[in-house]
């Protein structure tokens, strides 16, 4: 007996081997016992609709087939009203339903408080459907989606109320955009000059969204997920100095196809640099110094808390704004540096004899070989790869390699282009995560030693 789970119909990502006795009469499968996996599944696609399918084969038949999404029930247009698709009406009870608050928002204005729309009943019980006349809205695009309380969350819904925008943000003008392509497009121009301007208006209504509709799916809002594919973006709104819901900025790469080993040395760098200059443009210079290296402390010790793999690397990124001790623990570094490929594979008891001893009965991950075999025709990435191929280690212990060596050149675009490499980096980082941090880390100090950094 097996478990398969996959995402939107595709091959199954995990299959759980079943063993049971030829006593046993009856098993219990559990679909919380696989909660993480669905979770994962879910982060390697930022659709919004996508879908993760269950199946329980018994001797290679297919049994039993459940698909999971990430709400209980859709919400449709109908005249001038929103209301439950035919799904969530026949699950949900009518005292299930009048506890459903649909909340209206006016993303162009994510400032504004949210309205509470009114409920259609019929003869005291809930209809499953909600007010909306789109001549009593001001033009723009309206967020329909469930309070933080809902007990049955509901997937969100856009309605556009068409009329004269007065709209003078740059932010809001992308937002406002109809055509899909177009309105990303757009969102991507925004986000790339916000993060070379930590006092860009934009990131005002960035924090307001987040805090309106923060508790919704990341995967929810486009404006999210254009973040997740963009280095800068994501290097900045780790580092500025602003106001993001407690927890928010984690739940990237839990929620979207997004690592934070994949930014790029130099968008942390620019980061460092912008975060500087907004605590000096709102402090001052000598006050604006303190709150900026109070600020960059904290966030940084946040990341590295949970990001192991980047202590070297924001070390080497913010040296130049650092005290003279960790300048000095930069040239220490360095020394580490001159090192590490002994360390990580010619010594006695090395990193890497240690990591194959640990799991030498262990199924280790695959999928990850046409990524190697393009990366080691580039002599830069190549360089720092593992001397000799392991066959089936070959992607654990070369994916932090790898992806440290692309972090110094500026080349990990491929990680935010193609979203299905996250499971396959996911799966291999968590195969043993004190070889990936280590390994990452020590070949950053590699870079730094070969004077790359």
């Amino acid at each position: 007996m097996s478990i398969e789970i996959g995402v939107n119909g595709g091959s199954a990502a995990y299959v759980h081997q079943l063993y049971t006795s030829p006593d046993t009469l009856t098993t219990e499968v559990r679909l919380q016992d696989y909660a993480t996996d669905i979770q994962h599944l879910f982060s390697t696609d930022d659709n919004p609709d996508a879908r993760v399918h269950v199946l329980l084969r018994i001797g290679g038949s297919e049994h039993f087939r459940l698909d999971i999404a990430r709400y209980a029930a859709k919400l449709e247009r109908c005249g001038n009203t929103i209301c439950l698709d035919t799904d969530g009406s026949k699950v949900l009870t009518p005292d299930e339903i009048a506890n459903l608050t649909p909340l209206a928002l006016r993303l162009e204005y994510p400032g504004d408080e949210a309205i509470q729309l009114q409920s259609y009943n019929s003869e005291g019980v809930p209809r499953g459907a909600w007010q909306f006349d789109p001549q009593s809205y001001e033009p723009g695009c309206w967020l329909i989606y469930p309070s933080p309380d809902t007990v049955m969350p509901f997937r969100p819904t856009l309605w556009r109320v068409q009329g004269v925008h007065l709209l003078t943000s740059g932010l809001a003008n992308a937002i406002n955009i109809f055509n899909q392509t177009e309105r990303e497009t757009a969102i991507d121009a925004e986000i790339e000059s916000m993060s070379w301007n930590f006092m860009d208006d934009g990131w005002a209504e960035i924090e307001q969204l987040a805090g309106q509709v923060g508790h919704l799916p990341l995967a929810t809002l486009d404006i999210w997920r254009r973040f997740a594919r963009s280095p800068h973006g994501m290097a900045s709104l780790a580092l500025r100095f602003g106001k993001l819901p407690n927890g928010f900025l984690y739940r990237f790469d839990q929620e979207l196809p997004f690592s934070w080993e994949t930014v790029t040395f130099s968008a942390w760098k620019q980061a460092v640099a912008c975060l500087d200059d907004q605590c000096q443009k709102i402090y001052g210079q000598d006050a604006g110094k303190i709150v900026f290296q109070s600020c960059l402390d904290t966030r940084i010790k946040d990341i590295t808390s949970k990001n192991g793999a980047l202590q070297f690397l924001f070390g080497i990124a913010t040296a130049g704004h650092s005290p003279l001790e960790a300048k000095q623990q930069l040239k220490m570094l360095m020394q580490l540096g001159a090192r590490a490929d002994l360390l990580l594979f010619q010594v006695e008891d090395s990193l890497l004899m240690r990591l194959r001893r640990s799991h030498q009965d262990d199924q280790w991950p695959l999928g990850s070989n046409q990524i190697l075999a393009n990366a080691r025709k580039q002599a830069e990435i190549s360089n720092y790869l593992c001397p000799v191929q392991l066959d089936y280690a070959d992607g654990v212990i070369n994916l932090p390699l790898l992806l440290a060596a692309q972090v110094v050149n500026n080349q990990t675009q491929e990680w935010f282009s193609h979203p299905q490499m996250a499971n396959i980096l996911r799966a291999h980082k968590t195969f043993d995560p004190e070889w990936f941090d280590d390994a990452y880390n020590l070949t950053i100090a590699r870079c730094l030693a070969a004077g790359l950094l």
